[in-house]
Parts: structure tokens; C-alpha cells; sequence
């Protein structure tokens, strides 16, 4: 049996610092951006055409190189021990021997964060934004909500918009809008019979949940606080020694529909609402003059993982050869035996025109291939 706790902290430098350095919001221009110039006429009454201050007219920005920063962080967040983002990490085993040369391994995994940190406009709050519907796409049925109601969307009153970018704060996350635990279990079985024959096998499970109720100014945040299901990922090998020291070997491994390369654990459709039928919905246009239209989920994360899921065999036939105090092996590897065509990532972004790309495969699992290869040790 073996157990651990172990506490991890982000790395940090100077951008932190830099974030709130006081330079950062010098007014130089029309805003807070850091670019932009100051504008003034300028005439010429000796001819001499060199700009000289007593020739300049007024500036056209009266704040012109005052420092003012719109965003501030907490004093609890800038100062102190223990401020800075981090995980902790817990795991937990126990191996047993069942019989001689047959073994069975339990575990579970627990990992979660904290001092999430977000962004507070203070001159804005809940009753500055209006709720509005819209109507899912109904031309496409590979969405499970094709063609309903997707109400809990908000955007700011244009009286209000100005509000977010000026006196924003800086502060931890209430944990209980913002957190994400991970649970996981592996169990694993192997054994080996007459020094020959070598089997093992497991699998292992897990599930995120997954609290952001917090972000910054977000339109949609009906899955901010998201559960996805256990998702299981079995391997089992085996290998056999053949007389004159030739070993056969093989892996198999399965894993559950599409994993976005590590950007999702399942499909999404990020779809486009049209400004005008948000417009028709607000009874007015969105704020801030978007022609686009506003960014919405259609599918909650961890619901679909579409219909194809990994299956890969990969197998090995080795030789070994000894004379003296040299070994040289050769080995003969055949990758992806059934030729699986799993697609792991593909485009979330939904669109109902002709050229959409939904569900596009970005990533697909490599074709079947064969390697040649030799070790020589001495």
C-alpha cells in the first residue's frame, strides 16, 4: 500500500508586476491601449520648420500622459504568502499478489486547484445586462437541440458597456464559482506463465468537474458549472517468447469518441447567433455596435462524443542474438493493425452555411505503418 499529498504553485516571474504596472496605463492617445499619439495643429510663423512648443495649439487629449490604470488588483491578491495559483495532488494504491507470478493494482487519483483569480467591473452588476432567446439552428440534426429554444443569455445595455473597461478589480475566485476537480481510478492485472507468456491488462477512469460562473463579461455561461461523465480508456499486452529466443509481442488500447487533443474531452458546436435575430429577441441591437452577432454553446461539454471511438492494435516480433559478452536484437514493428481512421480533435465551430466545417477532423489517428529496427549492446 502507498499513499502521497503533494501541493504544486505556478511559476512566477515579472508578469504579475507587469500587469499592474502603473506605466502600462500612461495615457498616450484616445484611450488606455499604450499607443496611439497626442494630436495638435502646429503653425509655422518664423519659417523655420522646426516644432517649437510655443508654436503647438492645445492637446487634443486633456488626460495626455496621466498614468491611470483600469484595472487593479485586490490587496489580498498582490501581497502575502500562499497567493499564487496552485493544485494538490493525492493518490492512493495497493498492489496484492493473488497467487505466484499473478498480480492486481487499485488507485485512485485526486487532483484539484485554487486561488483562481477573476476580473470584476465594479460599475456593473446583474441588473446591467438584459436576458434574451434564440433559436438553435433547425437544419441540422447532428445537434441534439436542433431547432429549440436556447434561453439564460444575457448581453450588457449599451448604457452600461463603457462601464466594463474602466475601474475593474482584480480578485480570487469564490470557489464556489470557480474550481476544478479531477477523480480518477486505474486498476491494472497482469501475470506470467512458465517465464514464457506475459499478460496484463487494465483500465482507467475518470471525471473533471469543472466550476467557471465567473467569467468576465461572458454572454452564456449556462454550462459554467459542468460534470462530465467517467470516461474509461482500456490497454491490455501481451508477449510470448518463441523457441530461438524470437518474442511476439502486442498492445491494444481503446479510448471513448473524440478527446480534442487535449482541448475538450468531447464535441462542442460554438455556433454564431446572427446579430438580427438577437436584435429581434433584445428588441434592440448588442451593444457596442457587433454586426457579427453573439458567440453561444449549442452542445453542453460532455455530452456527445460522437460515434467513432480508438481501437489500435499495434504488435512486435523481436530476435535476440548472444555471443560472449554482445547482445543484438532486430526488431520488426507493425502500428495500427486495423487501420483505424479515429478522428481525436475536430472543428467545434457550427455554422449553417454551405462551407462549414463542422465536425471537420482535424486530427486523425496516424495510418498503418511498419519499422524496421536494430539495437546492438556491447
Amino acid at each position: 500500500m502507498k499513499t502521497s499529498l503533494s501541493r504544486y504553485v505556478a511559476s512566477q516571474t515579472v508578469g504579475f508586476a507587469s500587469q499592474f504596472n502603473p506605466l502600462g496605463g500612461t495615457v498616450t492617445g484616445a484611450g488606455f491601449s499604450g499607443t496611439g499619439a497626442d494630436t495638435r495643429t502646429w503653425t509655422d510663423p518664423n519659417g523655420d520648420r522646426i516644432v517649437q512648443m510655443s508654436e503647438l495649439g492645445p492637446s487634443g487629449n486633456p488626460l495626455f500622459g496621466s498614468t491611470t490604470l483600469v484595472t487593479n488588483p485586490a490587496e489580498d491578491v498582490k501581497e502575502g504568502w500562499f497567493k499564487r495559483a496552485y493544485n494538490w495532488e493525492y493518490s492512493a494504491s495497493i498492489q496484492h499478489e493473488f497467487r505466484p507470478r499473478m498480480s492486481g493494482t487499485f488507485g485512485y487519483f485526486r487532483r484539484w486547484f485554487g486561488n483562481y483569480t477573476h476580473t470584476d467591473a465594479l460599475l456593473v452588476g446583474p441588473s446591467d445586462y438584459d436576458p434574451f432567446c434564440v433559436n438553435a439552428p433547425s437544419t441540422d440534426q447532428r445537434l441534439p437541440n436542433a431547432g429549440s429554444q436556447i434561453c439564460g443569455l444575457y448581453d450588457v445595455k449599451p448604457a452600461a458597456r463603457p462601464n466594463l473597461s474602466i475601474n475593474r478589480l482584480v480578485d480570487f475566485a469564490d470557489t464556489s464559482k470557480r474550481s476544478n476537480v479531477f477523480n480518477g481510478i486505474d486498476y491494472t492485472l497482469s501475470a506470467r506463465v512458465r517465464d514464457k507468456l506475459l499478460v496484463a491488462g487494465g483500465a482507467s477512469t475518470g471525471r473533471v468537474h469543472s466550476v467557471n460562473c465567473e467569467t468576465f463579461d461572458s454572454p452564456d455561461v449556462r454550462f459554467c458549472d459542468n460534470t462530465t461523465p467517467w470516461l474509461t480508456q482500456l490497454k491490455l499486452l501481451a508477449s510470448y517468447t518463441l523457441p530461438f529466443d524470437i518474442q511476439l509481442s502486442g498492445t491494444y488500447q481503446f479510448t471513448r469518441g473524440v478527446q480534442n487533443g487535449g482541448a475538450g474531452t468531447s464535441i462542442l458546436a460554438t455556433w454564431t447567433a446572427p446579430a438580427a435575430a438577437v436584435t429581434q429577441a433584445l428588441g434592440r441591437p448588442l451593444s457596442g455596435g457587433r454586426p457579427t452577432g453573439e458567440i453561444i454553446s449549442l452542445i453542453q461539454p460532455g455530452t456527445e462524443y460522437g460515434q467513432f471511438n480508438l481501437n489500435q492494435l499495434d504488435l512486435r516480433a523481436s530476435k535476440r542474438i548472444k555471443f560472449d559478452r554482445y547482445r543484438f536484437r532486430v526488431d520488426f514493428d507493425a502500428y495500427n493493425i486495423f487501420n483505424s481512421n479515429w478522428p481525436f480533435a475536430v472543428t467545434n465551430t457550427f455554422s449553417t452555411l454551405a462551407s462549414s466545417q463542422y465536425l471537420r477532423p482535424t486530427n486523425v489517428l496516424q495510418s498503418r505503418f511498419f519499422k524496421i529496427g536494430a539495437q546492438f549492446d556491447f
